[in-house]
């Protein structure tokens, strides 16, 4: 029999804190292991990796980087102003999901992302979660929710001081002391309310917590190994890092990159973080927002079609992010990310009605049953 949502859910609800290389994080992912070594013909492995436990450290080093341009634009315009920009678009290249220079040498933890693979052949099926959870920052909190955009887009401008003062300075315009002083205040001030989530985030319920998601990843890849696809080997991946930039992700893009160039690779990503119905992602990222529109985004649209049990299924975008699968899409593999409602907005025009959302397992149920379809859909040749 395949692997039961709700079973599968409840034995994981005992580690909710899953912070990246946390005790609770390990424990669910030994707890998944249990659950995936009793498949029939399926290879389990955890692949170790350390990485970065928060993005804090880097937004320290962003302001300290921006504060010394600041400070030594006057006596050293050309040194500031490279110092500056390069911890800015470093910081920039973090948020659009990129490989950032700076964030593998923040401190960090020994982690491990987990890996259930059966079958072989010229297909290659990913169907992926990630298993930590991120305390949400102070400043997306519910109240701050409103003005989300305008707070990101503030942070980045703030972020860029030391640029700017430091251009001024490469000029031959020197700017007063009180305006250094002004714009160290507001450097700190930023730092110190983004610091707050270290003692007032939450994890679970409060959080950027996957554990829907994850139980739905592993029923459809359960559901698949019952009936492999001809010429097919699908592949279970549970990441870790989510929370410090998607590192558990782009890590293993990384080391199999080498192996996704011989055969034809297709990403199905869940993230069940919201707590709306299911959709999946059409748009994504803050500055130059992706498309996301391959074959399997067509056949996603196609199983609507065919299928009543999908009726109630649309499209979504995020609009300050991607999702965990964004390493795999910059490396030119046909991804798609479902994802539950509002996630960043629907562009469905009628308001959900939170009375009527679908209870959970129901949901996770759902977005199996659809995952499962989209891998058995897509059509084998995709020329």
């Amino acid at each position: 029999m395949p692997l039961k949502a709700e079973e599968i859910y409840n034995s994981l609800l005992e580690w909710p804190d899953r912070a990246v290389g946390s005790e609770d994080e390990m424990m669910a992912r030994e707890q998944l292991v249990t659950h995936l070594e009793g498949e029939p013909g399926v290879n389990v492995v955890e692949e170790a990796l350390l990485v970065p436990s928060s993005n804090l450290p880097l937004l320290v080093a962003v302001v300290m980087a921006q504060l010394f341009a600041v400070w030594a634009a006057s006596s050293m315009a050309l040194i500031a102003l490279l110092t500056a920009s390069v911890f800015w678009f470093s910081y920039i290249l973090f948020l659009d999901g990129r490989n950032s220079p700076l964030v593998w040498l923040l401190p960090k933890k020994v982690s491990a992302n987990l890996v259930a693979k059966k079958g072989e052949g010229k297909r290659l099926f990913i169907v992926m979660a990630h298993l930590d959870c991120a305390a949400r920052p102070f400043l997306e909190k519910a109240t701050f929710s409103a003005h989300k955009t305008k707070i990101f887009y503030g942070t980045l401008g703030v972020l860029s001081f030391g640029m700017f003062v430091s251009v001024f300075a490469v000029n031959e315009i020197i700017l007063p002391n009180w305006f250094n002083v002004l714009v160290s205040m507001l450097l700190v001030c930023l730092l110190a309310i983004s610091s707050l989530h270290i003692w007032s985030a939450r994890y679970g319920a409060k959080a950027t917590d996957n554990l829907a998601g994850v139980t739905s990843a592993v029923t459809a890849a359960s559901q698949l190994w019952r009936r492999m696809p001809h010429n097919t080997e699908v592949r279970l991946l549970l990441t870790t890092g989510y929370g410090a930039g998607k590192l558990g992700a782009q890590h293993y893009w990384q080391q199999h990159d080498e192996d996704f160039k011989y055969r034809d690779v297709f990403v199905v990503n869940i993230e069940l973080g919201g707590d709306g119905k299911l959709g999946y992602v059409a748009q994504s990222g803050p500055f130059l927002p992706i498309q996301c529109s391959n074959i399997l985004t067509k056949t996603a649209q196609a199983a609507i079609g065919h299928n009543e049990r999908f009726k109630g299924i649309t499209y979504s975008k995020l609009a300050l992010e991607h999702s965990d699968a964004i390493s795999f899409h910059h490396g030119g593999l046909p991804t798609i990310s479902l994802c539950s409602m509002p996630y960043e907005e629907s562009t469905d025009d009628m308001a959900f009605d939170p009375t009527e959302q679908m209870a959970l397992a129901a949901q996770m149920a759902l977005a199996a049953q659809y995952a499962e379809s989209i891998v058995r859909m897509t059509p084998s040749s995709t020329h």
